[in-house]
């Protein structure tokens, strides 16, 4: 799995607060606390932290050529073209700081991965 950074911003508005830079490792305890999980994958084929993320709570930004990256609803985050510019990185971290209502819970049931998945092999 490829390591994810977390941005962490607690204690008030943006220009007061204080950021961490974390591992993947324990990532359990550390998503009930972050804010964003920014996750600009070069290849990953799904990036399971991400939905992690959202079931905790946490906002995402990602690059689009994350296989995650359709998971994501507007409310709880959004992704970014991997090749654009820093600023644009920069900006849709910033946005997502800066949103007052939490985003919804993620949920994914297992009825839900199983009835999509005889839909694929339906198609076959």
């Amino acid at each position: 799995m490829a390591a994810s950074s977390v941005l962490s911003a607690r204690n008030g508005s943006a220009r007061d607060c204080r950021w961490r830079l974390r591992s993947s490792l324990n990532r359990g305890a550390h998503l009930q606390q972050i804010d964003v999980l920014l996750h600009p994958a070069r290849a990953e084929p799904y990036g399971m932290v991400i939905t992690e993320a959202m079931a905790a709570g946490a906002r995402v930004v990602v690059s689009d050529v994350c296989g995650a990256a359709s998971e994501i609803r507007p409310q709880a985050g959004m992704s970014v073209p991997l090749d654009a510019p820093l600023e644009q990185w920069v900006d849709t971290l910033r946005q997502q700081l800066q949103q007052v209502v939490a985003p919804p819970p993620y949920a994914h049931s297992w009825r839900d991965v199983a009835q999509e998945y005889e839909a694929i092999y339906r198609r076959c």
